[in-house]
C-alpha cells in the first residue's frame, strides 16, 4: 500500500521511501471529493441563478435572457464543481471527473423531474444539452489536475556600484 508522507514522498509496502510512485485508487477518498464537488456546485448555481435572475429583471423583457442565463449557471457551476472535485482528490483526475459528471447529470435530472413535476420537454434538445455536461466536467477535472508552477520572481538588477 502507497501512502503519502508530509514530506510528497510514499512509502512502499515494505515501508522504505519512494519518490514519484502513484497512489492507490481510493473509492472511499474519490466518492467524498466527488460529495463535494457536487456541493460546490449546488452553491455555485444558486449564486450564479441569484446574480443571473437580478440580471434578468433589470432587463425590459426578463423572459428574453433567462435560457441563456440558466444554461449559462448551470454549466459554470459543473465547470466549479468538477475542478473542485480534483482538487480534493488529485489523484485519478479522469476517474473522478467521470463520476462527477455522473453526479451531475443525476441531479441535473432530478432537478427537472422536481421542478417540472415529470412533465416531458423537448426530449432531444434536452438530452443535447444534459450530453454536454460530461466534456464540461472532464474538461474541468483535467484543468483541475493540472499542478500550478510558481514563476520564480527574478530580483532586479541593481545600478549600484558593488564595492
Amino acid at each position: 500500500m502507497n501512502k503519502k508522507n508530509l514530506s510528497g514522498t510514499r512509502n512502499n509496502s515494505k515501508g522504505a521511501s519512494v519518490q514519484g510512485a502513484k497512489e492507490e485508487f481510493s473509492l472511499k477518498d474519490s466518492a467524498v471529493s466527488v460529495l463535494l464537488g457536487v456541493g460546490i456546485m449546488c452553491i455555485a448555481a444558486l449564486l450564479m441563478l441569484l446574480v443571473g435572475s437580478i440580471i434578468s429583471y433589470s432587463s425590459a423583457d426578463p423572459s428574453a435572457t433567462e435560457k441563456y442565463i440558466s444554461l449559462t449557471a448551470l454549466y459554470l457551476s459543473i465547470f466549479a464543481g468538477g475542478f473542485a472535485t480534483v482538487k480534493f482528490y488529485r489523484s485519478y483526475p479522469l476517474v473522478n471527473g467521470i463520476f462527477f459528471a455522473a453526479a451531475a447529470l443525476l441531479v441535473v435530472f432530478l432537478m427537472k423531474l422536481i421542478l417540472t413535476g415529470g412533465k416531458g420537454e423537448n426530449i432531444e434538445a434536452s438530452s443535447i444539452l444534459s450530453a454536454c455536461i460530461i466534456p464540461d466536467a472532464l474538461a474541468a477535472a483535467l484543468l483541475g489536475s493540472r499542478r500550478s508552477h510558481k514563476i520564480r520572481s527574478r530580483k532586479a538588477p541593481s545600478f549600484r556600484k558593488k564595492h
